[in-house]
């Protein structure tokens, strides 16, 4: 997925744009980086998921030592406001 974002990134870097035409009429590139973009955040979405629901469940007995800790952490922490 993050090659080919860069490939989209590489191909439209020189490419000349006029503010505002972007959002009434959206390129193929556009509409295929945001789709992307969208896979990408429901796969770590569900990475976290899956960790928060391991934690719950007993199976591990903290959210470990990474990066996905800390969004479960957050998450959890939401949570406990409301």
């Amino acid at each position: 997925m993050l090659m080919k974002l860069e490939t989209i990134i590489g191909r439209n870097y020189f490419k000349i744009r006029f503010p505002g035409i972007g959002k009434i009429l959206r390129s193929h590139d556009d509409t295929e980086s945001d789709e992307i973009e969208q896979a990408i955040r429901q796969s770590i979405m569900a990475m976290i998921n899956k960790r928060e629901e391991k934690v719950m469940r007993g199976e591990e007995s903290n959210y470990g030592k990474s990066e996905t800790r800390r969004h479960c952490k957050i998450k959890d922490d939401k949570h406990d406001l409301k």
